[in-house]
């Protein structure tokens, strides 16, 4: 009791492991376990008992008495269930990210008081005291919907002071309407009947568990950089080697750099010994785990990132062993209570002279984005809303995201279709899960499926002990769908729409939605001068996800490039596929630009290709195709080289032509030019005189002045290369049309039936 008083209850038992081993008993009827198996039994689920887990200390945690509003930290299993339902949606990956540019928004506010504050007082700073104001402003501004004011005036709100105050508070914000929703409008609108007192006592919660955790992990992961500093350098570099600027930085993009992930990660303890991971659960695990891990994560990768972005951080000269023997002392109670960690804040003068003030800062986020979004109280998840105060799917709110500018929204009657749908599901994990979270489909109760389980394993105790604990591991996989699992949920949804997408922008509809794109040049244009502004168009140079990013297609210059936007080039090409591109030009051969290149490579379009390029004005007319052979006479000019489009064909692979770097292919099979000319299936009806005519490998050769060894002929390329191309196009008049087989009627009568014996 008295080492619990004095703050020193954590350092105390943790000396008496150290001593005693990894199981102590620490008072008459209570015993304290470090090992990673007595995690696991204690907090994950127990199929086989009348309490889904183990039920909590009555001394320090008396139960609910009757008429008492339940906390979620104290409440029973049933009641637990009904109150963490109410909560969970509003700490999902998706209802986090519509919060993001509220988050930002205080972020901006924190690095602009940093900025103030580095130029006073010698560039000393508190950062432990900005964390937390910075982290209490957001969670009671997506509690309450106002803003709690410490960051602008320096100090806590009375609220925290005074938790008396709550009550009026959830009072005030229960009677009023705001613009921008916060989690009471969602509660108010659920249909899990929280009552106020319920209400008022999760708030406390809620506020506590959202601030000083948050302060006390970042304080922490800053404490083991400051003592790491080649780590520490590692981090900065990563950070500002991603973003050319602050504004490009989002919690998806944030949380993909390895090196600010790994110092997360190791800044929640000390290494454990042979390395196991699962040693360190700092949001626990099992149905009682951290319920705003994902608001955590978030809060922590945003603050680390924009303050290793615009600062270079140091120890005080002379102060770091003082702070260091500060920081192992700190007190618990209910929290850590984290002492001060003054730092040496100096402004990177890279990124110091690019950061934009706090209202230029500001007026780019989009808040106006948060206010317009609503929560779903009929699926139970956090929805965007229209203007007209439709709720927003996920597929809209995904292809709104920044960075998917380029994706079609895929139309939920094709994702319902399982033919669409085919082969896909051994490609994604979570495979059901991540297609309700496309459908927006509320994920079925397991509260069932338990009671079914439990009966079930009653049954087949005659098993064995083996059977039965085999059923008991499998049922504890099967229903831990907490929290943890949304973000891989999340990940697997994104995959899944992914390659729905690549599927659907090969159909009508599909294909329709991107040419509005294209028209109104959404995609970009060509950056190469001689193109003179021609639209690019996203392909992808592989079917296989995970190997390739998304590139533009150039249909005048038949080239490749990498989006000039940063943001776009983490986008997979595979959620585009190789065969959109080619299936797009074929659909609207209007806007191919460049043309077949039989005729782009023939002479006369050579000729025609320079003359039309001295006489070509700065903007690109597409109905101005390099493909016009009709002046079959006119010869390349004298001592000009041959271009196609104002680029030297030189440029190209010889003897290869178009395809080196881009080879358009509709699903996998190369494109043949006849597929392209006449009408539609028009070349199936031509029949060649001459057998020789299809051999198409000859006819390459002849055209190129390849010999057949490989090598080109020399000083006989250009007059074989016309003799050859003159020689196939008389041979391609020469064609006739096939006439049209009729079949042979043959009366029944006299068809016969032959049976043949087994000797034959």
């Amino acid at each position: 009791m008295l080492a619990f008083r004095s703050g020193q209850l954590a350092h105390k038992i943790k000396g008496f492991h150290e001593v005693y081993g990894k199981t102590v008993r620490v008072g008459p009827n209570e015993i304290s376990f470090i090992n990673p198996e007595s995690v696991k039994d204690i907090y994950n689920k127990r199929p086989n008992s009348q309490f889904k887990s183990l039920p909590k200390d009555p001394v320090r945690q008396p139960p609910t008495r009757p008429g008492q509003p339940c906390s979620i930290l104290e409440a029973g299993d049933g009641d637990h269930s009904r109150i963490r339902k109410a909560y969970a949606t509003l700490f999902s990956t998706q209802a986090l990210r519509a919060q993001e540019p509220l988050i930002v928004s205080y972020v901006l506010k924190m690095a602009s008081q940093l900025r103030s504050r580095a130029s006073q007082n010698d560039g000393i700073v508190d950062l432990q005291k900005w964390f937390i104001y910075c982290v209490f402003d957001v969670i009671y501004s997506l509690s309450f919907g106002e803003d709690f004011g410490c960051l602008e005036n320096d100090r806590y709100h009375e609220w925290v002071e005074h938790k008396r105050i709550t009550r009026e508070k959830v009072q005030k914000r229960l009677g009023q309407h705001t613009v921008r929703p916060d989690f009471l409008s969602y509660l108010q609108a659920s249909k899990h009947d929280l009552t106020e007192g319920e209400i008022v006592t999760n708030a406390e919660t809620l506020i506590l568990a959202g601030s000083h955790t948050l302060q006390t992990a970042l304080t922490g992961i800053v404490f083991q950089l400051l003592h790491n500093p080649e780590a520490l350098d590692r981090v900065t570099n990563e950070i500002r080697d991603a973003f050319a600027s602050e504004t490009e930085m989002d919690t998806k993009s944030l949380t993909q750099l390895p090196v600010l992930g790994a110092a997360i990660k190791e800044g929640a303890g000390n290494r454990c010994k042979k390395d196991r991971k699962e040693a360190t659960q700092p949001y626990l695990q099992g149905p009682r785990d951290c319920l705003g891990q994902n608001l955590a994560q978030s809060d922590i990768v945003f603050l680390l990132g924009y303050l290793l972005y615009n600062f270079d951080i140091s120890l005080p000269e002379g102060l770091g062993s003082q702070i260091l023997n500060k920081w192992e002392d700190q007190e618990t109670y209910a929290v850590w209570m984290g002492n001060p960690l003054p730092l040496d804040l100096t402004l990177d003068t890279v990124s110091g002279e690019t950061a934009p003030t706090l209202a230029e800062g500001l007026e780019r986020l989009d808040l106006s984005s948060i206010s317009t979004s609503t929560f779903s109280s009929d699926s139970g998840s956090f929805n965007m809303s229209s203007s007209d105060g439709a709720p927003e799917s996920w597929i809209s709110s995904f292809c709104s995201l920044m960075g998917h500018e380029y994706f079609a929204e895929v139309s939920e009657d094709f994702i319902e279709d399982d033919f669409n749908l085919t082969g896909l599901q051994s490609q994604v994990p979570m495979y059901k899960e991540a297609l309700e979270m496309i459908l927006d489909v509320e994920p079925e109760d397991d509260e069932d499926e338990e009671e079914e389980e439990e009966e079930e394993d009653d049954d087949d105790e005659l098993l064995g002990d083996e059977k039965t604990l085999g059923y008991r591991r499998a049922g504890d996989r099967r229903h831990m769908r907490v929290a943890s699992d949304l973000s891989m949920i999340e990940s697997s949804a994104e995959l899944l729409y992914g390659l729905i997408h690549q599927r659907y922008i090969t159909s009508r509809p599909g294909i329709q939605q991107m040419l509005e794109k294209y028209e109104v040049h959404h995609f970009g244009v060509c950056p190469r001068v001689n193109c003179y502004g021609c639209k690019v168009l996203p392909v992808g140079r592989t079917d296989t996800p995970g190997q390739e990013t998304v590139k533009l297609f150039c249909p005048s210059c038949y080239d490749i490039y990498t989006p000039p936007n940063s943001r776009f080039q983490s986008v997979d090409g595979a959620f585009f596929g190789t065969t959109f591109g080619c299936l797009f030009f074929m659909t609207f051969p209007e806007l191919d630009v460049g043309g077949r290149a039989e005729s782009i490579l023939s002479p006369a379009s050579l000729a025609a290709g320079n003359t039309s390029n001295q006489s070509r004005s700065s903007s690109l007319n597409t109905s101005v195709a390099l493909t016009t052979t009709s002046n079959t006479d006119q010869q390349p000019l004298a001592n000009q080289p041959a271009q196609i489009n104002g680029i030297l064909t030189s440029n190209f692979a010889p003897g290869i032509g178009f395809g080196k770097i881009y080879e358009p292919r509709i699903y996998g099979f190369r494109v043949s030019e006849r597929a392209k000319s006449g009408p539609r299936m028009q070349w199936l009806r031509m029949k060649p005189r001459d057998i020789n005519e299809l051999d198409e490998a000859a006819i390459y050769q002849a055209t190129h002045g390849i010999d057949d060894e490989g090598g080109y002929e020399e000083g006989d390329t250009e007059m074989g290369s016309t003799t050859a191309a003159a020689s196939q196009q008389t041979a391609i008049g020469m064609r006739r049309k096939a006439p049209m087989r009729k079949r042979r009627h043959v009366p029944p009568s006299s068809t016969s039936t032959t049976k043949t014996g087994d000797g034959g």
